[in-house]
């Protein structure tokens, strides 16, 4: 569901002006076009700092998950302008191409001007729905992410990346563009159930997995313990962030180590799209990863030690650790073939260690026969 209405707040239609004063900690991530944008990160629960370092815009066009406006639209009012804001419900079903159209059609009916800006306040599926969106009109509008969800605030709003899912597989329209800037702020991470904050905190562990085994030792031992959100989100957001930096400033595309970004994601994926939006895409990732270990144990490239782990992280987690019956064996590794990294042939990220990728020559990547596929899929049922 798509609602969109106009608003207005001021007669001279003019944004607040940009202030003096810093966020609280500033971060650069590597865009497409070689330069860095800026990520201010703010704990700041009135989102006061947001306006001071907004520019002035004629119109602001404002894409948001409706759970922003039904709950708490307190950042949104902050904005101060002509506001035309669009409000999407934020599931893999509304992240479409038929979608894509619409909130092309209501901007341009709005007589957008090069200089107008685009808004994008909410999780992955607003971020790359509003990106793509904002990178099509008049061939590129500028555009500011602010993620709303964990997922959007440690993974999406870095790396560029633009797409919405087409024809049964995720993420297949797309292209990369660079936001001018992103505005994380972790007071939005309070609209989050336990439920989906453990779930998106997998994409998060995801790269600690395999890169930072320090950092994912220490985060494990916080969550077996039970600490609460607020103490996973001092100590660990800010890091998690900076992981993910390292990574995007060295293999934005992911053709190396950016591999990394992906573990767990192809099977994750085909689960995701087999489950018609049932399961959250963190869910899917962490049954993608405990498939992963799988395939490292059969292939003899880690110990079952190493299967055991991921299934207690999901365990700790609160998610859970077997496929639904609903979704077939056949249907997965069906919908394999249209993974737009695998080329061709099963590629697969695996780890030999917490923290080490295991490596096929150069590769960072392991060609996998089916039959293994297969068997490891088989151990999730």
């Amino acid at each position: 569901m798509l609602t969109s209405y106009y608003q207005k707040d001021s007669p001279s239609g003019e944004a607040v002006k940009r202030g003096k004063s810093e966020p609280v900690v500033a971060m650069f991530c590597r865009g497409i076009m070689g330069h860095k944008y800026p990520l201010f990160i703010s704990e700041q629960s009135d989102f006061s700092d947001f306006s001071k370092y907004l520019p002035i815009y004629k119109k602001i066009f404002i894409i948001c998950d409706q759970v922003i406006v039904q709950q708490d639209d307190s950042f949104i009012r902050k904005i101060k302008g002509r506001k035309f804001i669009m409000a999407v419900e934020a599931n893999e079903r509304n992240k479409s191409f038929s979608n894509l159209e619409y909130l092309c059609q209501q901007i341009i009916s709005k007589k957008p001007a090069r200089d107008d800006l685009m808004l994008l306040v909410g999780g992955g599926v607003i971020l790359n729905l509003g990106g793509l969106c904002a990178s099509l009109i008049m061939r590129g509008l500028k555009f500011i992410y602010v993620p709303t969800t964990l997922t959007g605030q440690i993974d999406v709003c870095m790396g560029s990346k633009q797409a919405v899912n087409f024809y049964g597989a995720k993420n297949m329209i797309g292209l990369y563009n660079d936001p001018l800037y992103c505005y994380v702020n972790s007071r939005f991470l309070s609209t989050l159930s336990d439920f989906e904050f453990n779930s998106q905190l997998v994409e998060g562990l995801k790269l600690c997995l395999c890169l930072d085994k320090g950092l994912f030792l220490s985060l494990l031992g916080d969550i077996s313990y039970g600490a609460d959100r607020d103490l996973i989100i001092k100590r660990y957001l800010r890091k998690l962030i900076e992981l993910k930096l390292r990574i995007v400033d060295v293999d934005l595309k992911e053709e190396n180590i950016g591999l990394s970004m992906l573990y767990g994601h192809s099977i994750g994926h085909a689960i995701e799209v087999l489950s018609d939006g049932l399961l959250n895409h963190g869910v899917c990732v962490g049954l993608g990863m405990l498939a992963a270990s799988q395939m490292a144990y059969l292939c003899g490239l880690s110990g079952i030690s190493l299967v055991n782990l991921h299934r207690q992280l999901l365990i700790n987690l609160g998610l859970p650790t077997k496929i639904p019956a609903s979704i077939k064996k056949d249907q997965i590794l069906a919908k394999l073939k249209y993974n737009k990294h695998n080329y061709g042939t099963s590629r697969f990220i695996l780890l030999s260690d917490i923290g080490l990728i295991a490596k096929q020559g150069k590769n960072y990547y392991q060609i996998i026969p089916k039959e293994i596929i297969d068997r490891a899929l088989t151990e999730l049922y």
